[in-house]
């Protein structure tokens, strides 16, 4: 191509590449941004609240099947719910990249729908569980709802102490302070059982 001809390249001038309109990908990033809050929104507004019914009546359902409406059998329950559920994300903390992948799935999932029902059926005022355990046993269930859920928190505060301060490695440690410290919170856990179990009519 000749020099003179229109467009053609000139020696010694350095061509910079034009840059693109970014415009249209902006837009598709907003409009995504936009989506992914709509769907959030979505799915604690409208899906979490049925999640909590469905899944605390279904737990409630499958105790006083078990139970056959025994209130103490039903304070079993209600005190297994949260100190199960705070027993499985105690343990994925402390076995965290130690424990093969699929199994700490495993239990994550189990501790996550379990956690759900827990939530619905704190022993709180407002909460689900009064509606949720109208029936044979449901007083037995409060009962022990009401002495696992404390023991439930303490074995949760060891569980985010674990993790966010990466202390994992201190339960393999032979008279560690903290298996003394899970122990001790193991022990009570077990005595708000015994008491629940008592207290249950």
């Amino acid at each position: 191509m000749p020099p003179d001809e229109p467009g053609a390249p000139v020696r010694g001038v350095e061509v910079h590449p034009q840059r693109k309109d970014s415009t249209a990908t902006g837009c598709l990033g907003c409009l995504g941004v936009v989506l992914l809050l709509s769907s959030a929104l979505a799915v604690y507004f409208a899906v979490f609240p049925v999640a909590l019914s469905v899944l605390s009546d279904a737990y409630v359902g499958l105790a006083r099947s078990a139970t056959a409406g025994n209130p103490r059998g039903m304070a079993v329950a209600g005190w297994l719910l949260f100190v199960i559920t705070a027993s499985s994300l105690l343990a994925l903390a402390l076995t965290r990249g130690r424990l093969a992948r699929a199994w700490a799935r495993t239990i994550g999932a189990v501790a996550a729908v379990l956690a759900i029902a827990a939530w619905n059926l704190l022993p709180l005022r407002g909460s689900g569980l009064a509606e949720a355990v109208d029936g044979p046993g449901g007083s037995g269930f409060v009962t022990g709802a009401r002495w696992g859920a404390p023991a439930a928190g303490l074995l949760l505060m060891i569980a985010a102490h674990v993790r966010f301060r990466k202390r994992a490695e201190d339960f393999y440690v032979r008279h560690s302070l903290l298996r003394w410290t899970i122990g001790l919170a193991s022990a009570l856990a077990v005595a708000a059982l015994a008491v629940a179990v008592l207290r249950a009519e």
